[in-house]
């Protein structure tokens, strides 16, 4: 079947909505691309795409596939490549339940199409003469399998841990089990956000992170807020706290943690990736509940359009 006739339709909207937000008191800070330093071991960079790509896979392709074929074009004069074709053909085994996830499918085929042309040109820079016009991804119990074919027959593979990927199953098992209670958490926090000013502010020292709502007759009602990570509206990319620069050390005690937790979901150390606002949505949800069942709070930095996710407990 092709690519628009399985690519299952998901909600775009934000999980709760957030009061108006002023200009910043502060700059705002700076989303530091990956990779940061000691977050990762650094990958050849074929085998990095790969990973990109099969993350991309995984977050779109219908759940219990066992091959995916697809099919790219060349967009005339850029270099870079768009979907035209996927087919997928299911496995044997039963595919684990949806996950509610808020995906824009306009820019997941963009970031899929992107990491075909990284792959390509990560092949290039090896000297291998890919066109990235077609592959295969075949799926075995512990492995994926990129076949990536040229006129004829098969150009090169290459075989990944299934381990490797951010958004493999352990994710999505995660976010089909807890979905529906992080979106009812956020609704609950929608209410106690409305009976408060819509002023508010982020204040942070000492390594003290809080938002300050600020009443009409001044009266401020100060709620502690934990660092998690931030969405840059610009790129469509995602940055955890702990890999931007930008943000204060001793405010990324709580994050880092997060990062360092054992049974933690692997997106946890993955420094940035591409995403949409939806998504960051769902990777700050996650990220609030491994931090003690916590909703998440946003707020958006103008003129950057860089909006800052923070984990907020109930009061």
């Amino acid at each position: 079947m092709g690519w628009r006739s399985w690519f299952k339709s998901t909600p775009t909207s934000t999980p709760t909505p957030t009061p108006p937000e002023p200009p910043p008191a502060a700059p705002p800070p700076r989303p530091e691309p990956p990779p940061a330093a000691g977050a990762q071991p650094q990958l050849p960079r074929p085998f990095a795409a790969a990973i990109a790509l099969l993350d991309r896979l995984s977050l779109q392709a219908p759940r219990g596939w066992g091959r995916l074929d697809l099919a790219f074009e060349p967009q005339s004069g850029t270099g870079l490549l768009r979907v035209q074709q996927l087919d997928v053909r299911f496995g044997a085994t039963p595919p684990g339940p949806d996950a509610p996830l808020h995906l824009d499918p306009g820019l997941q085929a963009a970031f899929l199409a992107g990491a075909v042309t990284e792959l390509r040109d990560a092949f290039r820079a090896d000297g291998h003469a890919w066109d990235g016009l077609r592959l295969a991804v075949e799926r075995h119990p512990d492995t994926f399998k990129i076949i990536c074919a040229g006129p004829g027959n098969a150009f090169a593979s290459l075989s990944i841990q299934a381990g490797a990927l951010h958004f493999g199953e352990p994710f999505l098992d995660a976010f089909a089990a807890r979905g529906q209670s992080l979106l009812a958490r956020q609704q609950a926090l929608g209410p106690r956000l409305a009976a408060l000013s819509p002023r508010y502010l982020w204040k942070h020292d000492g390594g003290t992170s809080r938002i300050v709502f600020v009443a009409d007759d001044g009266f401020e009602t100060v709620v502690p807020a934990t660092l998690l990570g931030s969405h840059s509206r610009s790129d469509q990319t995602w940055c955890w706290a702990w890999a931007n620069r930008g943000f204060a050390p001793e405010l990324l005690t709580a994050v880092k943690g997060l990062r360092a937790q054992p049974d933690g979901l692997a997106v946890f150390r993955h420094p940035g990736f591409p995403c949409e606002e939806g998504f960051a949505w769902d990777i700050a949800m996650l990220a609030a509940d491994a931090l003690g069942g916590q909703p998440a709070f946003s707020r958006l930095l103008e003129p950057s359009g860089v909006r800052v996710f923070f984990a907020m407990p109930t009061w």
